[in-house]
């Protein structure tokens, strides 16, 4: 399948399409690149100022009831909540993916208007891009959210490394540890740089290659069923299914490495480094293709059953 060209907001979309510029139309909140990026400033911005109200207006209330000794370990729990709370929210991202791109197909057969868009000058191809296309904008909106409740978990932790030290009084002593890991060691302390860059990158990006890989899930399963109820069912198994997948798979994965680990015997801290940045690299690439692989099987069933007799 031809994959569309451009990217807007993180989905891969072609404004050209007839089908998906007329669906475009009746999601009045993304008609445009520009609403679409406001929409996800607007959410950044008001999850960030959730979060440091209830940091700065309960900081005293926080500390007190669960022992905390200072505001390091407050903005801790903060970084922590946060931060889980974008993995848990994922639960929502592939809810939403379904919900949104279950009636794509499905919803024309029942209102008669696909046999219209067979007789179009469009491909087939084409069509199933254009409701591919269209499922993405309107799960897109749920996305935003995981995605900028992580974005927040992010800029938590850089104020938690660069700022509250200071207002704690200790930021000089942090910042002469960090000089001299870079300078006594430097290999080690870019290797640990490495580490975290590409651990919040692939953090931040995890939901778009989600929101790609269910919502071709959810125009499977349209294609696959005429009817909304067995639709949800399938739906509801399909999700299950792409779950115990990635388990099993993340499970295998880390007992692999735990196994080399363990055969290491240990070693010195730069071999160590290493080998984490390496496994690290490989889980990410391979999480990547997961998601691609679970969104091209996806498509080409939806191809293949959209279009059966």
């Amino acid at each position: 399948m031809t994959m569309f060209k451009g990217v807007i907001a993180g989905l891969m979309v072609s404004p050209s399409d007839p089908i998906y510029f007329f669906g475009l139309r009746r999601v009045k909140w993304a008609a445009t690149p520009a609403a679409r990026r406001n929409y996800q400033r607007f959410v950044i911005a008001l999850l960030l100022a959730m979060v440091f109200a209830i940091w700065l207006g309960l900081a005293d209330f926080l500390i007190d009831v669960f022992d905390l000794q200072d505001g390091i370990e407050l903005a801790t729990g903060v970084l922590v909540v946060t931060f889980a709370g974008g993995i848990l929210m994922n639960l929502f991202l592939d809810f939403g993916c379904l919900l949104f791109a279950i009636n794509s197909i499905n919803g024309e057969h029942i209102s008669g208007r696909w046999d219209l868009l067979c007789l179009s000058l469009l491909t087939e191809d084409d069509i199933i891009q254009a409701k591919y296309a269209l499922a993405q904008v309107r799960a897109w909106r749920v996305m935003v959210f995981i995605r900028a409740m992580r974005i927040v978990s992010f800029i938590v932790f850089l104020l938690l490394l660069f700022v509250v030290p200071f207002i704690e009084g200790d930021g000089d002593d942090l910042w002469v540890s960090i000089a001299d890991f870079f300078v006594e060691s430097p290999y080690e302390a870019f290797i640990s740089l490495a580490i975290l860059m590409t651990f919040w990158g692939y953090y931040l990006i995890d939901p778009v290659w989600r929101l790609r890989a269910l919502t071709a899930v959810g125009i499977a399963v349209s294609a696959r069923t005429r009817r909304i109820v067995f639709a949800i069912l399938l739906a509801f198994a399909a999700m299950l299914a792409v779950w115990f997948l990635q388990a099993v798979l993340t499970g295998l994965f880390f007992w692999i490495v735990s196994l080399m680990f363990r055969d290491s015997g240990g070693g010195d801290a730069a071999a160590g480094l290493t080998v984490w940045l390496f496994f690290q690299s490989v889980f990410i690439v391979g999480t990547y293709l997961f998601y691609s692989s679970v969104r091209d099987f996806s498509l080409r069933k939806a191809l293949l059953w959209a279009f059966r007799e």
